[in-house]
């Protein structure tokens, strides 16, 4: 049977295998999807040497290593390339590929909700490799994103528009506010990446975060949309790429899946 997984560090918690198994299952056939919790880059390039062999048929990746697995492939897609991170892994001729499919569940959320961010300020909380392939989506989309942090210096190469976090007391109204960062995660479900009143003069603020399935920020903000559907998305495409087949991707598929995570 085929096998594939998860590389990440502390990652136990991850809902991935659920998720991935639920898809191969609604869709009339079955894999095996382990977590590969892996402490170092030397196990991280101990489950790549697996997937080179041939035991491991696809790796998704996550924090921290989504920008430095990009060092161990042969070739990038242009997707990959331009958003600056990896989260898919497959072989293709021998060669080891890293391509991007975080993206592509982020404007599933978006469809799926009806957001429309074109024209719009977004601001993008956090700069890993999260908030690189939610930049890329708006920015297809037509959206002006600015990415914010705690360090701008750090990152302003990174991205087109950087900002600190006292750019956000200083706007009357934001529109759309995604949040990148692990702050509000459970069991810390209370905390808020921002204070309470910025949060309360957001339209639109979508949490990656899935668990909570509700978290604070999208309590408090006029209309909350949590990182379940991204998670659903980004794996639903990582499997039509790893299997070369058609996935359901309709609303009946997300939802379903959805519910069976958070079950």
């Amino acid at each position: 049977m085929n096998r594939f997984g998860l590389i990440g560090r502390n990652i136990s918690y991850s809902l991935s295998k659920k998720i991935h198994e639920g898809i191969a299952r609604m869709n009339g056939y079955r894999l095996v999807y382990d977590i590969y919790d892996c402490e170092t880059e030397l196990d991280v390039v101990a489950r790549l040497n697996q997937l080179r062999q041939g035991s491991i048929k696809g790796l998704n990746v996550t924090i921290p290593y989504k920008e430095s697995v990009m060092r161990y492939c042969d070739r990038l897609t242009d997707t990959a390339k331009e958003i600056g991170a990896v989260n898919t892994l497959y072989m293709i001729d021998n060669e080891l590929v890293g391509d991007n499919t975080d993206y592509y569940g982020f404007i599933k959320l978006l469809n799926l909700y009806h957001v429309n961010p074109k024209g719009k300020v977004s601001y993008i909380l956090g700069s890993g490799g999260a908030a690189k392939a939610v930049n890329y989506a708006l920015k297809s989309l037509g959206a002006k994103p600015v990415v914010v942090s705690r360090d701008k210096e750090r990152i302003k190469d990174q991205f087109q528009l950087v900002a600190n976090y006292e750019v956000l007391d200083i706007v009357p109204q934001i529109d759309i506010m995604v949040n990148t960062t692990p702050i509000g995660t459970s069991p810390r479900g209370d905390q808020m990446p921002v204070s309470k009143s910025i949060a309360q003069k957001t339209v639109v603020a979508i949490d990656l975060i899935y668990n909570p399935k509700e978290t604070a920020l999208m309590k408090t903000a006029s209309f909350g949309i949590g990182g379940a559907t991204m998670l659903v998305g980004q794996a639903m495409k990582a499997q039509a790429i790893w299997l070369d087949r058609v996935i359901d991707e309709s609303k009946e598929a997300f939802d379903a899946l959805v519910e069976e995570m958070h079950s």
